[in-house]
């Protein structure tokens, strides 16, 4: 995270971990300036792409913090888009059982 000073960043947080969540934010934060979009507040994956878009991130790091299919789905298709993506999942150990 120490050569991220040049790009704008954009956190993306899903899942319904809200702790996990915050902490992933927090931590990106301090690091570097970011702003953060909660996928559950935008509402879809459309909407997230084109706040992305519109906000002209060249570099977006997506926090899943509970492992269900759908924010796993919705992580792959932000990673496929294009530019700098980093994706990581971040829950409990016992919840990583869920992914399949």
């Amino acid at each position: 995270m120490k050569n991220l000073n040049n790009r704008k960043i954009a956190v993306v947080v899903m899942g319904n971990e809200n702790g996990v969540k915050s902490m992933f934010a927090r931590r990106c934060t301090d690091y570097a300036e970011a702003t953060v979009f909660d996928y559950n507040r935008v509402g879809s994956l459309d909407a997230l792409q084109q706040k992305i878009a519109k906000g002209g991130f060249n570099t977006v790091i997506v926090c899943v913090a509970t492992p269900a299919e759908a924010y796993m789905n919705a992580a792959k298709q932000l990673a496929s888009a294009g530019g700098d993506v980093i994706v990581a999942t971040m829950c409990h150990p016992e919840k990583l059982d869920l992914v399949g």
